[in-house]
């Protein structure tokens, strides 16, 4: 059995995060994992 490794992700983000939240729903564990999210907006 072969292990797949998982891609390394980076997320530039801009607004509220809902966005961003459904890329973590579908992203989780299956394509590869987020590794850094940057944002322009603290409150992001």
């Amino acid at each position: 059995m072969s292990v797949k490794a998982l891609k390394k992700i980076g997320v530039l983000v801009s607004g509220g995060g809902t966005n961003f939240q459904s890329l973590i729903d579908t992203i989780h564990h299956k394509y590869g994992e987020i590794v850094v999210v940057i944002s322009n907006n603290r409150h992001a």
